[in-house]
């Protein structure tokens, strides 16, 4: 699948993701990696290379290898400890019982510290890294509707990955672009997920409503455990957009691929501006409606019908304008008049 932010393909469908996952972090015979005190400075010695069998190689040794980078560069003095290079975010993301050997293109950094040059060079010389985020204080989306989205630099290469939760009718992938959405952390038993499913065998709701949807992990989770009717919110436009994708990508999951057939239109014509996939208009949500690039596309089926709403106040356009892609691909969302995008039109 197209990668909306670096315009690769980076990007698979949830079945060839769900493949390869069984071995991708699994190291082979022929793998070397020493294992490093995070509180410490890494020691003068040479890393190790990539194992040249499989070409993964240890979590801690790529660790070690971007510290001395960033120390090169002027990021770090060579006396913090080896944590201080950011947060690891591997792709996919999954429970993991031991640390990772990591495959070229496995690896997203978060790091308050690292710099333009650093990230140039990493994402040149460490094959491992995908992305490098730079981070702030706050966390990325939208905490009032009232105030201004927050976001994070993606300072090289690009910061789109998954994570895989574990339901009990099967897994989900859910991908986002990393500087735009929280963190989140796959464990074998999801308390949240747990929490639905067991609320769901207990009530049998026709219609649920994944009111703070982030990337959409709960609403799937709902299509996926047989709810019939999933609404899907988030004042964050980013939040809405992943949502949409990741039906896209879990289409064969979700009762064939008949029922995301509408985010498949959203995505695949990349309109001038994208709305979500549903709107609030005239103050209430058009029933069995999603919208995109101003048509009214009527349910995919009648198995489930899903809408995905930014709702974002006063403003509802606001998050849209400022969620961009600082990637190779272009703007996500090229700035035009609000007016231009209004709703008024729909039946």
């Amino acid at each position: 699948m197209h990668c909306p932010v670096c315009g690769h393909d980076c990007v698979t469908d949830a079945r060839a993701l769900l493949t390869e996952l069984p071995g991708r972090f699994a190291p082979c015979p022929d793998c070397m990696g020493l294992v490093y005190d995070k509180q410490s400075p890494p020691p003068d010695i040479d890393t190790v290379e990539p194992c040249p069998s499989c070409g993964k190689r240890f979590i801690d040794e790529v660790f070690a290898r971007i510290y001395r980078v960033m120390v090169a560069e002027g990021d770090l003095a060579g006396t913090e400890p080896l944590a201080a290079v950011g947060t690891p975010l591997v792709h996919p993301g999954s429970a993991m019982h031991r640390a990772p050997y990591l495959p070229p293109g496995s690896l997203v950094l978060l790091s308050r510290s690292v710099g333009e040059r650093a990230a140039a060079r990493l994402v040149a010389e460490v094959p491992e890294v995908r992305g490098v985020v730079r981070t702030g204080a706050a966390t990325p989306g939208i905490k009032d509707t009232d105030a201004a989205p927050q976001v994070y630099t993606l300072l090289a290469g690009c910061d789109v990955r998954a994570d895989i939760f574990h339901t009990r009718a099967g897994p989900i992938v859910v991908y986002k672009q990393q500087s735009a959405l929280h963190i989140e952390f796959p464990r074998d038993r999801d308390p949240k997920i747990l929490a639905l499913e067991r609320e769901i065998g207990r009530h049998r709701p026709r219609t649920f409503v994944d009111a703070c949807s982030g990337a959409g992990t709960l609403g799937l989770a709902a299509i996926r455990a047989g709810v019939p009717h999933v609404i899907a919110n988030d004042a964050w436009y980013a939040a809405a957009y992943w949502t949409a994708y990741n039906l896209q990508v879990n289409r064969e999951f979700l009762g064939g691929p008949g029922v995301p057939g509408w985010a498949e239109l959203f995505l695949s014509h990349r309109p001038q501006y994208i709305w979500g996939l549903a709107w609030v208009a005239r103050r209430h949500l058009l029933p069995e409606t999603a919208v995109s690039g101003g048509r009214s596309l009527r349910k995919a089926t009648a198995a489930c019908r899903i809408h995905c709403v930014p709702t974002e106040k006063p403003r509802p356009m606001r998050s849209a304008e400022r969620y961009q892609s600082p990637g190779g691909g272009g703007d996500l969302l090229p700035r035009v008049p609000v007016q231009a995008r209004k709703g008024a039109d729909l039946p």
